[in-house]
């Protein structure tokens, strides 16, 4: 799992991938985001793996999930879920 800081809250992404591997989803990826402006956390996934993505969301508490869409395989760094956060 990759998850992304799109908020530009310093260490939002490492604190959110320390929180998801208590839950129980293992070592996570964190980086920033290409950009800094997203107005509401999201969960997108690769296809075949919606459901994992769905109780990723609930679990996470995030509402938002979808496919993943303009986002190079080269980024994904082998992650089929990525969470973007958004800014608090």
């Amino acid at each position: 799992m990759l998850v992304l800081n799109g908020g530009g809250v310093n260490g939002a992404a490492g604190a959110k991938a320390a929180g998801l591997q208590t839950l129980g989803y293992g070592a996570s990826r964190s980086a920033n985001a290409p950009r800094h402006d997203y107005a509401r956390s999201m969960v997108m996934y690769v296809p075949g793996y919606a459901q994992e993505a769905r109780r990723l969301g609930r679990d996470a508490g995030i509402g938002i999930v979808a496919m993943l869409d303009g986002m190079p395989k080269a980024q994904l760094r082998g992650s089929q879920l990525v969470v973007v956060l958004a800014g608090s």
